[in-house]
């Protein structure tokens, strides 16, 4: 009896102890949803399927642990990193910027008669693919291009004209910017000037210094360089002032002191470059006069970023005043003339990083058109290259410039 009465205790202790259970909850859902073979449904009594003994067990095992899992939060978004207060975002890397200034171009006379024998290609053949590496390029056009036949001023030594078929000449050269500002360009004229600006517009050569009043011809003509934002304004010191422009009349815009100063300081911004055009000096000297250094240093004062100079037919000085370019004098890029007292020129190149000059490149161009078939040609070795870069800082000295040659040309560093 004693050990009838201690086995039925055991007994019913065994019976209704559970099973182990995992406490992970998602193994018990997968024992739930997966039945093994071996744990098939059997019906019951009534035919309806119950499941295996331990399947109520484990559903509310997994019950019981939901209960401490932890609640999931939703993950917050990831902040960008920023710079500390202190720190300046960064900028973008300044592109380069090269803008090639020529001279005086007089497609007149002889040259116009060599466009005249063979062809528009002609003339600026031996130069235009140097000229074309360079981002922009400049000259003065010092010729109305017309087939006007009657001129302003009868007693006018001498008028310079180009036809428009003669003038198909330039197009090989690339112009970007003109200026109109010079003592020849209304020689024949109203007429003259009108056909010089259509047949700009029409081959796409922007220009300035010149319109149908004083304020069109003060305007500045707006491109850029090396990315940034950059203007041209250009003004003629030379008579015949009736040349020039006036509230109601066509022409140039005259280089009077005053007005240059006014439109440098409207004009002028910071982040852009401002570049002025001046048609002045003395004719056939190597040097500037002391008014012409003394309004140069006063249009950079007031925020020009260089002062390009021309009309004596032969270069003159270069400075470097605050670390800003003054080209007294370019001198010609072609004539058509034979004249004893010309000599070689220069072409000068402006590289800029931005708004910061880096330094300027002196190319040499013959001076001779007569002996050279009236065809600009680029000297780049030899004696003559030699003598010319000797010239330019023997005229320069004053200035005392930094320098150095590199390959064919003649580096100037600000």
């Amino acid at each position: 009896m004693k050990i009838t009465l201690l086995f039925f205790p055991l007994l019913f202790l065994l019976c209704t102890t559970p099973p182990p259970v995992d406490p992970t909850p998602h193994k018990a859902t997968a024992a739930r949803e997966n039945h093994s073979p071996q744990e098939k449904p059997t019906p019951d009594a009534e035919g309806k399927p119950h499941p295996p003994h331990h399947t109520t067990l484990i559903v509310e095992t997994a019950t019981e642990t939901k209960g401490v899992q932890k609640e999931k939060r939703p993950t917050p978004p990831r902040k960008e990193a920023t710079p500390p207060p202190n720190v300046p975002p960064k900028q973008p890397t300044p592109l380069m910027g090269t803008l090639a200034l020529l001279g005086d171009i007089m497609l007149t006379k002889g040259a116009a008669r060599m466009v005249d024998e063979k062809g528009p290609s002609y003339p600026f053949a031996l130069i235009k693919g140097r000229l074309a590496k360079y981002e922009k390029r400049f000259a003065n056009l010092e010729v109305p291009i017309t087939n006007a036949t009657k001129v302003l001023l009868k007693k006018k030594r001498w008028t310079f004209k180009a036809t428009p078929k003669q003038a198909l000449a330039l197009l090989p050269l690339k112009l970007d910017l003109v200026s109109l500002a010079n003592n020849h360009l209304l020689d024949f004229g109203r007429r003259g000037l009108f056909e010089t600006i259509a047949f700009l517009r029409q081959h796409h050569i922007p220009y300035a210094g010149a319109g149908n009043n004083k304020a069109a011809a003060r305007a500045p003509l707006r491109f850029t360089l090396g990315g940034i934002p950059a203007k041209l304004l250009a003004y003629n010191e030379r008579p015949p002032k009736i040349y020039f422009a006036t509230k109601r009349r066509p022409g140039t815009a005259r280089l009077h002191p005053p007005a240059v100063r006014y439109d440098v300081k409207k004009h002028r911004a910071p982040g852009t470059l401002l570049f002025v055009s001046l048609h002045w000096g003395k004719e056939h000297t190597d040097r500037p006069q002391r008014y012409q250094i003394r309004r140069a240093h006063k249009l950079i004062d007031l925020g020009a970023d260089a002062v390009i100079g021309h009309h004596p037919h032969r270069p003159q000085s270069i400075e470097i005043y605050k670390g800003k370019p003054i080209i007294y004098s370019l001198g010609n890029l072609i004539s058509g003339f034979q004249n004893p007292l010309y000599r070689d020129n220069i072409g000068v190149v402006l590289h800029y990083k931005g708004t910061t000059l880096l330094y300027l490149e002196v190319l040499f161009l013959t001076g001779d058109m007569y002996h050279t078939g009236f065809r600009p040609q680029f000297v780049t070795k030899g004696s003559r290259f030699q003598k010319n870069v000797a010239h330019i800082k023997a005229i320069s000295k004053r200035f005392q410039l930094k320098t150095r040659v590199k390959g064919d040309a003649l580096l100037i560093l600000p």
